[in-house]
């Protein structure tokens, strides 16, 4: 069954629909310590930024997908909401948009934009396993967070290699009946996040499917102001702070009994 976290004035779900009990000014700044990164795949040059966890131990982490046409500078402040919880993260962009554009840039509109991010899920799988082989990096607490076509996306690359240990989908328009059912199959939980006022047509079909369908998924439904996918977390001061809690819950060590 879904469940909708619309309830309580001060937990995730009502602080994100009203926008209530948002974060300062921390919330809009990058980590301090990011260590700039490549990531190679499929000859694509993934740049990105690294911010390791708590020095004392080997830390969860988050990777962090930009949507189409953006950029992974959108994640600043969830990165450094991560990293006050001990929470290390990867910011990258994935093949055509930000700074990995070696092989050619992606244009929304033009004609063969859609065929330059074929393989992508390659650029997942791969910066998941940079992630993993990171030192200080707990590779069996590891989530990722994907943006419109990048929710998708995440799925596709962890069904295919090793499945992440919670998912957080934004405004994922692309994200299909076929991935909803395999997240309610895994073992991980996954939060679904969209604004009620969104003007995407493809989102709004997914919103409505998730609603009907999913049955093991957090969903959390913005008011205003309206927003899309990253620009989320620049519309609703203290999502980023919310989010990362959210995060930080479900990648905690397992008990030992």
């Amino acid at each position: 069954m879904v469940q909708r976290v619309l309830t309580h004035p001060c937990r995730l779900s009502l602080l994100l629909l009203a926008g209530a009990c948002s974060g300062g000014p921390a919330d809009r700044g990058a980590p301090e310590g990011s260590i700039g990164v490549t990531v190679v795949s499929d000859g694509w040059q993934l740049i990105g930024d690294l911010v390791r966890g708590s020095p004392a131990a080997s830390a969860p982490a988050v990777l962090l997908l930009n949507q189409a046409g953006g950029a992974r500078a959108a994640y600043a402040p969830l990165a450094g909401a991560l990293a006050r919880r001990g929470i290390a993260s990867l910011r990258i962009d994935l093949r055509g948009h930000g700074e990995s554009v070696n092989l050619g840039a992606f244009v929304p509109g033009e004609a063969d934009a859609l065929d330059l991010l074929k393989g992508t899920e390659h650029d997942v799988a791969a910066a998941l396993s940079f992630l993993a082989h990171s030192a200080g990096i707990d590779s069996t607490r590891i989530a990722v967070v994907g943006a419109s076509y990048s929710g998708e996306i995440a799925v596709l690359a962890t069904r295919r290699e090793r499945p992440a240990q919670a998912y957080v989908l934004l405004s994922p328009g692309s994200l299909s009946a076929a991935s909803v059912e395999w997240l309610d199959r895994l073992d991980a939980p996954w939060l679904f996040v969209a604004s009620r006022l969104e003007r995407m047509r493809a989102v709004r079909d997914v919103i409505e499917m998730v609603l009907k369908s999913a049955r093991r998924a957090d969903v959390v439904l913005l008011a205003r102001p309206s927003g899309h996918a990253t620009d989320l977390l620049e519309n609703h001061p203290g999502l980023a702070e919310q989010l990362a809690a959210w995060l930080s819950a479900r990648l905690q060590p397992p008990r030992e009994d």
